[in-house]
């Protein structure tokens, strides 16, 4: 039997919130992040990845923006990622890069506060999830 892993992980400086899953008004589970980001830098905020039980990649996630921030830009690129999935079972697969989807965001010029993003992400295995990620913009 082969087993896949849709896995949705995010930056090292998010801190995931336990809890904080709840379901928007057309039914796509709504989970939460939140990252800290250095003023005037572009940042991964969140990186997406699906693999296979012999680590290899499992589809490519496609993720969107469905409310962009008010003080940065997005950008989403196709590119290898580490899998850092917290799943026993696929522990091995963290130290092999595969096909995945990073975000990265960059605040404006100036800008120093808190802003807000949503990102939808569709995966062959595990549907469609959305993110809203709350971005800290510091000094």
């Amino acid at each position: 039997m082969r087993y896949k892993i849709a896995a949705l992980s995010a930056s090292l400086l998010t801190l995931p919130l336990s809890g904080c899953v709840t379901t928007s008004a057309d039914g796509v589970k709504v989970t939460q992040a939140h990252v800290t980001v250095a003023a005037g830098e572009r940042t991964q905020i969140r990186k997406n990845w699906s693999i296979a039980n012999d680590c290899s990649a499992d589809g490519l996630p496609k993720v969107r923006v469905t409310q962009p921030p008010a003080h940065g830009q997005i950008s989403i690129v196709n590119e290898d990622v580490y899998p850092n999935t917290t799943s026993r079972r696929f522990a091995k697969c963290r130290t092999h890069k595969v096909k995945g989807t990073a975000t990265y965001y960059t605040p404006n010029k100036g800008y120093v506060g808190n802003d807000q993003v949503r990102l939808r992400q569709s995966y062959v295995v595990d549907g469609v999830t959305d993110t809203d990620v709350y971005i800290k913009v510091v000094r």
